[in-house]
C-alpha cells in the first residue's frame, strides 16, 4: 500500500471538487492566508474519485443535506468563519418527500412525437412520492405547472448517476430544491494540484 500524505491548496471560490485516490482519508483543513489547504492521506496506486467540499457560513440551514462535517475554519483573523463539509455520496441524492425540479432531458423513443405531448425540456416541480429505483415508475405529487397535481414517468430502466435516470422512453435530470439553500448560502471550493 502506497499511502502518501498530500496537500491541496484551494482558492476561496464558489465551486470545489477535488480528485484524490479512492478511499483517501481527510486529515485536516486550515486557512492559509487567501487560500484553504486540505491535507489527506491516500494510496496513489488506486484510481481517483471526485470528492465535493462545501463551506457554509454560520447560521445556514443545512438540515437534510447529505453532508459529513470536516472542519470549521476562521479567516481574516476570525472575522469570517466557514464550516467545511463533504458531500456524502453514499447517501441517496433524493428521497421520498424531497421537493425537486424534474426535466425531461431527452426523448429516446418517440423522436419528438410523444403521445402525451411530453417533449424534451418538459419541466415539472413537485414532491418525490417514493425513492428512485429501477423497475418502477418515478412519481411526484403536489406538482406545480401540471393540471393533475401529480406526474409520473414510464418505468425507470437505469439510474445513470445521482441526478439522472433513464426510463423506457426518455432520459430525465433531477434538480433538488429542498431544503431551501440558495447559492449565496453555499461556498464550494476548487482544487489545484
Amino acid at each position: 500500500m502506497n499511502k502518501i500524505l498530500r496537500q491541496s491548496i484551494l482558492p476561496i471560490t464558489l465551486s470545489q471538487d477535488i480528485e484524490m485516490p479512492v478511499g483517501s482519508e481527510i486529515l485536516d483543513i486550515q486557512s492559509r492566508g487567501e487560500s484553504i489547504s486540505i491535507w489527506y492521506k491516500g494510496d496513489l496506486t488506486k484510481e481517483k474519485e471526485k470528492r465535493t467540499f462545501l463551506a457554509f457560513e454560520t447560521g445556514t440551514d443545512i438540515s437534510n443535506l447529505p453532508l459529513i462535517y470536516r472542519k470549521t475554519v476562521q479567516l481574516a483573523n476570525g472575522s469570517y468563519v466557514l464550516h467545511f463539509f463533504e458531500v456524502d455520496r453514499t447517501a441517496p441524492f433524493i428521497s421520498k418527500g424531497d421537493y425537486i425540479k424534474l426535466v425531461k432531458w431527452s426523448d429516446d423513443v418517440f423522436d419528438g412525437n410523444h403521445p402525451n405531448c411530453i417533449q424534451s425540456g418538459h419541466t415539472v416541480y413537485g414532491t418525490v412520492l417514493h425513492d428512485l429505483e429501477a423497475g418502477y415508475s418515478f412519481a411526484l405529487t403536489d406538482v406545480t405547472g401540471d393540471s393533475h397535481g401529480w406526474f409520473h414517468t414510464s418505468v425507470v430502466t437505469e439510474v445513470t448517476s445521482e441526478d439522472t435516470f433513464r426510463t423506457m422512453n426518455s432520459t430525465y435530470k433531477i434538480f433538488k430544491l429542498s431544503p431551501k439553500v440558495t447559492e449565496k448560502d453555499i461556498v464550494l471550493v476548487d482544487s489545484e494540484f
